[in-house]
This record gives structure tokens, sequence and C-alpha cells, in this order.
């Protein structure tokens, strides 16, 4: 299964998790599994990402590290092609917008996963996160 596919399949488990029916079935409070979901949801567009980058760069291969990057590193690095970071390789064919959208949602991911326990503003962190999320899917798969 490509990278593509499997960040899709990320962000499925995302909304599944995000269900009414989920909820009831584990009998865990929606609270409790922001940060799961917010981790499967950027774990989902960081394959997406990775994956559309593979299509375009025939130097880097599926198994190499990329990592993810800081928004002092794309605002400091111009387009370059041979970085260790995703999010800056990709500005060589998106948006800079785009990509620091990535970074953001994962700053809500760390935050969740490092940091955090206000319950009540992870539920508004959330529905930025899937917002955010729905929005990268769709402009990652857009690029031909």
């Amino acid at each position: 299964m490509g990278l593509i596919k499997k960040g899709e399949r990320n962000l499925e488990i995302a909304k599944i998790l995000d269900t009414q029916e989920f909820l009831e079935m584990s009998n865990l409070q929606k609270e409790h599994l922001c940060s799961t979901i917010i981790n499967r949801l950027y774990y989902g567009i960081y394959l997406i990402g990775k994956g559309k980058l593979l299509q375009k760069d025939s130097t880097l291969k599926e198994e190499d590290f990329l990592g993810h990057g800081t928004l002092n590193q794309i605002n400091n690095q111009n387009l370059n092609p041979n970085s260790k970071h995703l999010w800056i390789r990709l500005m060589q064919y998106y948006p800079k917008a785009t990509c620091i959208r990535g970074l953001k949602l994962k700053e809500i991911r760390e935050m969740y996963d490092y940091r955090s326990d206000d319950m009540n503003k992870a539920l508004q962190d959330l529905q930025s996160a899937k917002s955010i999320a729905q929005e990268l899917a769709k402009q990652l798969k857009e690029l031909q």
C-alpha cells in the first residue's frame, strides 16, 4: 500500500474515532480522544504529503526519513530541494501557506501529545485540526 493510501486510511480512522457511535462503544469522553484523533489527522496528512513528494522527487525513497520542520525553518529556507524536512521540500510544489498549515497541524498534534491537559481547549483545537486537515488533504491531492 502506498503512502498516499496509508495517509487516506489514517484520515478515515480519525473520522471513525470522532463519531458518536465510537464514543458510545468505547465508553470514552470525546475530550480524551482529541489527542488520538489529532494525531491520526496529522499523520494522514504527513503521509499524503510525503507520497506526493515521492511522485515528484526521484531522489527520494519511501524509506527515507523526513522530519517535519519548524515555522522558523520554513521562513528561513527558500525552496531547499535537499532539505530533510517534508514541509520545506514541499514548498517546491505547493504554496508556502499550504506548508505552513501542515506545520500548524503538527504543532497542534505536539501540544496534545506532549504538553496539554486542557480538555475544553482540546475540543476547540480538534475542530481547528479537522478543518486544517480537510483543507490540506484537498490541496495536497490537487498536485498533478
